[in-house]
């Protein structure tokens, strides 16, 4: 992936236009879930429907753990079903695209510097003024914990090295259980950056427990040719999709 392709798009409704406020969800989609759906959902309720101008369905194709996705095209495919789900629930232009870069601080550089870039170019052609793309990162409450653990940015305090990040994007924050006090975390007044972090929660307890591990080894478990059960955890294309490319099976 080139420098001028920080953020490659795979996938946008003609109506996407990423200027103003983009609700990004980045995660590894494997497979999208119901719970990747209420992340968005859940944040388009709590902020009004017309608070974001767009979304988008970020996946990461090197991870610095698992390596390479071996599967990108299927995970595309599904990554593109929902986003066609999010645009028809919530009449939210919703786009899909992949990024080689692994950490947050790199990721909102490049939304800002590729879509800005277009952007400006579009605006230059028809006089119009200057409008910014402004990234809102959905972060489970265990990845928010971790991204901001000074640990991972010494010696470099975390305020000078979260400040790049700040001055371009938000996060939304989405409660989980099992991760600690979570109230304790919000009640704590001294916690830098927290009028950038904004806190959702997740209406459905059994939607906030569903992850793409759990929907894998449910398919697995439910064999080949089952219909039963494979939509119990994923939106029904999604289902579809992995019932007739046999995915997770083995």
């Amino acid at each position: 992936m080139s420098c001028c392709e920080k953020v490659k798009v795979i996938y946008q409704p003609a109506e996407w236009q990423p200027e103003g406020r983009l609700l990004v969800l980045d995660s590894s989609f494997n497979p999208p879930t119901l719970a990747h759906q209420a992340l968005v959902e859940s944040t388009m309720a709590h902020f009004g429907r017309e608070y974001f101008c767009a979304a988008l369905l970020l996946l990461t194709t090197h991870n610095a753990d698992k390596g390479a996705v071996s599967d990108l095209d299927h995970r595309l495919g599904m990554m593109t079903l929902l986003a066609q789900r999010l645009e028809e629930l919530l009449l939210l232009p919703t786009a899909v695209a992949v990024t080689d870069f692994p950490r947050f601080i790199d990721k909102a550089e490049a939304l800002v510097s590729a879509f800005g870039s277009r952007r400006r170019r579009q605006q230059q052609q028809q006089q119009q003024q200057r409008t910014t793309t402004v990234p809102y990162f959905i972060m489970g409450y265990d990845t928010l914990v971790r991204f901001l653990n000074p640990i991972y940015y010494a010696p470099t305090p975390l305020v000078e090295a979260l400040g790049p990040f700040f001055d371009k994007a938000y996060v939304v924050c989405v409660d989980r259980e099992g991760y600690g006090d979570m109230d304790q975390f919000w009640d704590d007044p001294t916690s830098d950056y927290r009028d950038k972090i904004t806190r959702v929660r997740l209406s459905d307890p059994a939607v906030a427990r569903l992850s793409s591990t759990l929907a894998r080894q449910q398919v697995a478990a439910s064999g080949r040719d089952s219909k039963e059960d494979d939509a119990i955890m994923v939106c029904a294309p999604v289902a579809e999709y992995i019932r007739k490319h046999g995915l997770y099976r083995s």
